[in-house]
């Protein structure tokens, strides 16, 4: 019977008014299956976010540097306040401003009541220097039991000072290695020249780094994987997309800032990472 329903199927598949759909078929299954397997992957990411080991970030301290509250900041804020994250918004608003305020109301409508918010103007070294000290004034009261674990910093169009801020707290960070795990930091969509400055500073951060560099694609579902994903899976300096590191980097447009910028970060690295805080 399996014979002669093959024998069937074969002569009706090869006589001339299909051979023209046979071509079709030939030439738009591959684009098929290539769709059908990226969209499984992209669920698969998905539901792996949702899964038991992601869901709980409760005792986690994150701050996220936010230009602006859009689409992808209030996915990304809406998730980690969900997950149970002590959560630190910070935003170049004042705080007292009314939408920032209704966004704290709510957040903690999830039942997280550790979300705050507070003002730092990161394209002003002045304004992230207050920030950083700010922090690590709180950090050395007694009552201050929380370590920081992660450092988000979201798209900007204007140059920041994201390394003025780390130079600040490395070496609070470098006392943060003997208690946990290093933090996350977590730039997303850097430019080429920004991509290559973060890696550099990966790279020479040593052994037992304070500090693991995951630059995103600008995406809160690729951001929220660098947050959660176990270290083991992560290749420190490079782009992880869907779980995958890329070396998204080309030649800086100006090579003589670049080289001069470079030499700032390996500068505040050398003088900042054998520092212990007191």
């Amino acid at each position: 019977m399996l014979l002669v329903i093959s024998d069937l199927i074969i002569k009706f598949w090869t006589t001339p008014h299909r051979k023209l759909a046979n071509s079709l078929l030939a030439i738009f299954l591959p684009i098929i299956l290539i769709i059908i397997y990226r969209l499984l992957s992209m669920a698969i990411h998905r539901y792996s976010l949702k899964s038991l080991p992601f869901r709980n970030l409760r005792g986690k301290t994150i701050i996220l540097f936010a230009p602006s509250l859009d689409s992808i900041a209030l996915e990304l804020i809406e998730e980690l306040a969900q997950r149970g994250a002590q959560l630190l918004i910070a935003l170049p608003s004042p705080v007292t401003d009314p939408t920032n305020l209704q966004l704290v109301l709510l957040l903690r409508q999830t039942g997280n009541e550790d979300i705050f918010l507070e003002q730092c103007q990161l394209d002003s070294a002045e304004d992230t220097l207050r920030f950083a000290q700010q922090w690590l004034e709180a950090a050395r009261l007694p009552s201050h039991t929380s370590r920081l674990d992660a450092l988000i910093f979201l798209p900007r169009t204007q140059p920041d000072q994201s390394f003025l801020l780390l130079n600040i707290l490395l070496p609070y960070l470098a006392g943060q290695v003997e208690t946990g795990p290093p933090v996350r930091i977590v730039p997303l969509n850097p430019s080429s020249k920004q991509a290559s400055l973060w890696r550099d500073l990966q790279q020479n951060l040593g052994a037992n780094p304070p500090l693991t560099l995951i630059p995103s694609s600008a995406s809160s579902v690729e951001a929220l994987w660098a947050i959660l994903a176990p270290l083991n899976l992560i290749s420190p300096g490079l782009f992880h997309l869907r779980r995958k590191p890329r070396a998204f980097q080309s030649p800086p447009s100006d090579p003589q800032d670049f080289e001069h910028q470079l030499r700032s970060v390996q500068a505040f690295i050398r003088s900042s990472i054998q520092n212990k805080p007191s």
